[in-house]
């Protein structure tokens, strides 16, 4: 199952990507047809390329701050190899879906089974990490892409519904694309 959803994930975000280098051939057969067409193709092009690069620098500040953490608490409980375990955590960490818990609790499942405090402790350290990132990664985003959080967190409940578990990755991009639409009626 793991495999069929990584492969999706991995085809949707290709797909994506891909789409976007190749609206200039959808933008010359807009040109053809109709200039005005054109024109907007090519505004709605920049900002997507924008809001892309605005959730690739709040990744990157989520990586900064799962991986610190991380790493200082994997210091604390003076575990061995701690900085390359808390950056291997926070690298799966960025990646859609799988999380912090991928490496951190099966390392948890193995030292229970060697020393059974510093499970606890390491599991509490995951539970920690995660509680501080459901509630801080919303924030960030919301700030990266100058949208308000509560029109955030309102599109990733309404795009999760609508569109299961990917709904989550494309919220923000509905998010600028209706602050944008109401932007431009408000000066029309």
């Amino acid at each position: 199952l793991l495999p069929k959803i990584l492969s999706f994930l991995f085809m949707t975000m290709l797909l994506t990507f891909l789409f976007l280098l190749d609206i200039h051939a959808l933008g010359r057969i807009l040109l053809t047809l109709s200039p005005l067409l054109f024109h907007q193709a090519q505004a709605l092009q920049t900002i997507l390329f924008q809001t892309f690069f605005s959730m690739l620098i709040s990744s990157f500040k989520l990586f900064l701050i799962t991986g610190s953490l991380c790493f200082l608490g994997l210091l604390i409980l003076q575990i061995d190899h701690a900085l390359f375990l808390s950056l291997l955590a926070a690298a799966f960490d960025s990646m859609p879906l799988i999380g912090i818990g991928f490496i951190l609790l099966p390392y948890t499942i193995y030292l229970f089974l060697i020393q059974s405090n510093k499970a606890f402790s390491l599991l509490l350290l995951y539970l920690i990490i995660t509680g501080l990132r459901f509630f801080i990664e919303p924030k960030i985003l919301s700030k990266q892409l100058d949208i308000p959080l509560l029109l955030h967190l309102t599109m990733m409940f309404i795009c999760s519904y609508l569109f299961g578990w990917i709904g989550f990755f494309y919220a923000p991009i509905f998010c600028v694309l209706l602050l944008i639409w109401y932007k431009e009626k408000q000066k029309g």
